[in-house]
């Protein structure tokens, strides 16, 4: 399943992920499908990579009611998670199952497997690279290399 974190600062937004893809037996790397970012959106999403395809794909075509694409899809895909950092819909979501929780006012949050872990490292001042290292550490459905999106750049960094 993976991991995907934020941070908030007080001038940016940093997201991290690993880059691990499972299905069965078999692991895969991908740079570029758990965390990717459109105009000023920052998305990442944790299970099925398919459904991360899929998403992008939506959006890619048209960033309208980008909330309500996400929510539908999740209907789709019981098991996804999502993060998405929206200046438009002003905040930071979480969603799951066609339902949306505002985690604007959060400092920080991870979803996917590894999220305990680094969850347990941003709460100890773990930046989301440093966070997304240690659920690779521990959690076995989580893998380098990471990528490491912040707000004000315009592509993702993978490390």
């Amino acid at each position: 399943m993976s991991v995907v974190v934020f941070r908030s600062y007080p001038d940016r937004i940093e997201y991290a992920a690993d880059t691990q893809i499972s299905d069965g037996d078999l692991k895969l790397q991908s740079k570029k499908v758990k965390l990717f970012k459109l105009g000023s959106d920052i998305f990442g999403s944790v299970s099925s990579s398919k459904c991360c395809f899929e998403l992008k794909d939506r959006l890619t075509k048209s960033k309208k009611d980008t909330i309500k694409k996400i929510l539908d899809l999740s209907k789709s895909y019981p098991d996804q998670e999502f993060l998405f950092s929206s200046e438009d819909a002003e905040g930071t979501f979480y969603i799951k199952n066609g339902e949306s929780r505002d985690i604007t006012n959060l400092d920080f949050f991870a979803i996917g497997t590894g999220a305990k872990y680094a969850l347990g490292a941003l709460e100890k001042g773990a930046t989301p690279e440093e966070a997304v290292k240690i659920a690779c550490k521990y959690d076995l459905y989580c893998s380098a290399p990471y990528g490491v999106q912040v707000e004000s750049e315009p592509t993702i960094k993978v490390l």
